[in-house]
């Protein structure tokens, strides 16, 4: 393994398709060479590029030989006095593609206010009938 020691702000740059490393119980690997030959597929190491990927790597239990690969990828290890790189949460947007209050302008807007009107006299007549 290189002895190179890296700081997360290091680590967290390689995180493209073309330029990809994780890291793994302090141990950097670079991935780039291994994203089309992921089982899981690319997206699935594109999700920890740049960022420790130990819980992810250990939760979905891989298996010894899945670990041995990780030998040819190594690229070195975090320095231990570097400040981990914390990610805001992700923001999320709710997009709405209906107005949350009816548009009288609209094309149904008129047909519920008829339709009322036509319960309403049918209403009236069955009553006085």
């Amino acid at each position: 393994m290189a002895d190179n020691l890296y700081t997360w702000e290091q680590v967290s740059k390689h995180n493209t398709e073309k330029d990809c490393w994780v890291v793994i119980e302090g141990i950097v690997y670079n991935v780039t060479k291994f994203l089309d030959e992921h089982p899981g597929g690319s997206e699935i190491l594109m999700n920890v590029a740049g960022k420790d990927a130990t819980t992810d790597f250990k939760n979905i239990g891989h298996s010894q030989d899945a670990t041995r690969q990780l030998e040819d990828l190594k690229q070195g290890r975090i320095d231990p006095t570097s400040p981990k790189i914390v990610p805001p949460p992700p923001i999320t947007v709710i997009e709405s593609s209906k107005p949350s209050i009816p548009n009288p302008n609209t094309s149904w807007g008129p047909s519920v206010v008829i339709a009322g009107f036509i319960v309403a006299i049918l209403a009236i007549v069955v009553y006085l009938t």
